[in-house]
């Protein structure tokens, strides 16, 4: 199987910057929707950075997420809608860099929470939340990051 046997790909940790070319990763029946981490601000030289993939014959469009990548530069999200069959249809892949508070993940899932266009939409919510102790939503010994992830979970249906 290759990669232009799929329909959409997401990827985390692509660690990609500006020199490299989208088109040097994927081949012309894709569109590509990418956020490399802001190595800057985050005064590193490597890692982070998200992307979705998807052929060209769908119709999709990115969803502006730069207000949270400007509010919490750390976390790295891209966002995408896709309009198909007349259903509509959100992406978003996401990395969160590992031993972030609890504080920015609160700060972050408000951020989606005030996204009142995803109401009544098909969502799907990918990534690396580096939050390893997180089993499933029916974990007997809840951290607080388990519990702010659980919250935002239930806020949006999500399984």
């Amino acid at each position: 199987m290759s990669l232009s046997d799929y329909d959409i790909i997401c990827c985390t940790e692509t660690w990609l910057q500006s020199a490299v070319l989208s088109s040097e990763l994927f081949t012309d029946k894709y569109v590509v929707f990418r956020a490399d981490r802001n190595f800057s601000a985050m005064g590193c030289s490597r890692g982070g950075g998200v992307l979705i993939g998807i052929r060209n014959q769908l119709a999709a469009s990115e969803v502006n997420m730069t207000f949270i990548r400007d509010d919490i530069p750390s976390i790295d999200i891209i966002g995408m809608k896709l309009r198909y069959k007349n259903e509509v249809t959100y992406f978003f892949v996401i990395y969160i860099p590992p031993d972030k508070s609890t504080s920015c993940y609160e700060r972050f899932f408000e951020h989606l929470e005030s996204l009142d266009y995803l109401f009544g939409k098909s969502i799907y919510i990918l990534g690396d939340f580096n939050v390893p102790e997180f089993v499933n939503e029916n974990h007997l010994q809840s951290s607080h990051k388990q519990k702010t992830i659980q919250s935002f979970m239930g806020f949006f249906d999500l399984s």
